[in-house]
């Protein structure tokens, strides 16, 4: 997990090197993710809602925009249980400008799923990501989005015990682009 969170924070410092010399966006976006929903194993609880930072790096044309994205969601514990979940997807996103100021955003990834768990013998495996939104550009500087979301992982023993764990949720967030 550390060599994972040392990668994220090496290309993290990378994207932001090379987005002052590139003709592209570079956006920092604080999101407020409303309660959402946790299963695992067959089991389906809400979750307490929570914050998220995301960074997103976006190549512009005229109707479209492309590029990566990485979204660190705070510590969330489903109702009822004792530990959190932290997720961190990585991502590819597009976006469909609607007008000058209106776009409509889909993304694609890879989440690291970490849970507040000190045991040795669980192993934490990475799911598939998606999300999809639509997002407005207050200004050249100012961008408000809502976006809704899907997470998966999976854990597994040493036992050859497993459980398919899933996050869903609504963000509403806003970013400053620079």
């Amino acid at each position: 997990m550390k060599k994972l969170l040392l990668m994220l924070a090496a290309s993290l410092v990378l994207v932001f090197a090379v987005s002052y010399v590139a003709l592209a966006d570079s956006t920092l976006k604080v999101y407020y993710d409303l309660s959402g929903t946790v299963s695992a194993g067959g089991v389906s609880n809400s979750n307490d809602p929570g914050f998220s930072l995301n960074y997103e790096y976006t190549f512009n044309s005229d109707k479209y925009a492309w590029g990566i994205g990485v979204e660190w969601n705070f510590d969330r514990t489903a109702v009822g249980a004792g530990s959190g979940v932290t997720w961190i997807p990585i991502y590819v996103l597009g976006q469909v400008k609607l007008s000058d100021a209106a776009y409509l955003t889909g993304k694609i990834g890879l989440d690291a799923f970490i849970p507040d768990l000190s045991d040795p013998e669980v192993t934490n495996n990475p799911g598939l990501y998606l999300a999809a939104g639509f997002g407005y550009n207050i200004s050249k500087n100012f961008v408000v989005e809502v976006d809704y979301s899907f997470l998966n992982g999976s854990m597994s023993d040493d036992f050859g015990d497993s459980a398919s764990i899933s996050y869903s949720k609504l963000s509403i967030g806003a970013g400053f682009k620079f």
